[in-house]
């Protein structure tokens, strides 16, 4: 990779990272200290006893619910069949060194990410609409990584989901 792009790569994530840690997660739960994996969610599947009562339309998904449905987004082409994965799908994907896991990778921790941000834990981002700072929705963030088909943006964004996921999990 050459230095243009490298320095263009990490300038995305660092910038990414900024706006999606002044996000709260919901009116009433603002934080950073708390967030559970993929590999929690994947084995504590009775999503709607964690809900945190928001009213948020999406609060209800489960583990068959589309990927797309679930996250409202679109999945462009260029990813495979990703677009028709389920939420349960997403959090088993493997990631690989192509677009199409760059996508897999992307969509495992957004997954965790909109549960964690739906269980009232102190986790620090919302899901559809904009944070502290006008910092920009879960969302919308997902989309414009996945419309950019632009690997290193893609992974950015999942590595900063990732890291908030891997916070102290205090859900059992």
């Amino acid at each position: 990779m050459g230095i243009k792009r490298y320095a263009a790569a990490a300038a995305v994530a660092a910038l990414t990272a900024g706006a999606i840690i002044a996000a709260p997660v919901s009116a009433n739960q603002i934080g950073t200290g708390e967030g559970c994996t993929p590999g929690f969610w994947k084995n504590h599947t009775d999503w709607k006893s964690y809900d945190d009562n928001s009213n948020a339309t999406a609060d209800d998904f489960g583990p068959n619910t589309n990927v797309q449905d679930a996250l409202r987004i679109t999945v462009p082409g260029g990813y495979g069949d990703l677009g028709s994965w389920t939420t349960m799908q997403a959090l088993n994907g493997k990631g690989g060194s192509t677009l199409y896991g760059a996508g897999q990778i992307l969509l495992r921790a957004s997954v965790s990410s909109y549960l964690n941000a739906d269980a009232a834990l102190d986790f620090p981002l919302r899901r559809f609409t904009t944070g502290l700072n006008e910092a920009p929705s879960m969302q919308s963030q997902i989309q414009a990584a996945l419309d950019s088909k632009d690997r290193n943006q893609i992974v950015a964004l999942a590595t900063t989901f990732d890291g908030l996921n891997n916070a102290n999990c205090p859900l059992s």
